[in-house]
């Protein structure tokens, strides 16, 4: 199959299977009168690298992916993947959520000048620092999104 009949086949360009053969996703393929000629399955490989990819895998994690052993255990391979992956994006997420946390309460601010401002968070991260063992940084989603500060004792139970 010429290159054009593979990207076709699955719905990308065939500028991506260029570059998934530079990156080391794919092999490259014979060469048939100074044109690629891929076999069905280069097709195979291809979809492997593009779920990769759709699933949130990068290039390094991909070629990881298909280089973490025999092409006989696969599924050994997505779970490890899958596993290093998710505990990146639970990482992201609670980033994500501690920025959200703080968009939302600074949201609301009513000050009248940046050094107004600026004393005011610094009270506020002093005290929270002398607060933490009781646990009233943690937060709960409120209206438009944004979360109120309640206790730790009520995130548990409530």
């Amino acid at each position: 199959m010429r290159i054009g009949e593979v990207a076709q086949l699955a719905g990308v360009a065939p500028s991506t299977l260029r570059y998934y053969e530079r990156a080391g996703l794919l092999p490259p393929p014979d060469r048939m009168d100074g044109r690629r000629a891929y076999t069905p399955d280069a097709l195979f490989r291809l979809a492997v690298v593009l779920h990769a990819r759709h699933a949130g895998l990068g290039i390094e994690e991909t070629r990881r992916l298909l280089a973490a052993g025999p092409a006989s255990s696969p599924a050994r391979s997505w779970r490890l993947s899958a596993a290093a992956k998710i505990a990146a994006l639970d990482t992201l997420i609670e980033e994500a959520r501690a920025m959200k946390d703080r968009l939302c309460r600074i949201s609301s601010c009513k000050c009248s000048s940046w050094d107004e401002c600026g004393r005011m968070l610094l009270a506020k991260r002093q005290d929270r620092a002398s607060h933490e063992c009781v646990g009233l940084s943690v937060t709960t989603a409120g209206p438009s999104g944004c979360r109120a500060p309640r206790t730790r004792r009520q995130t548990v139970t409530g």
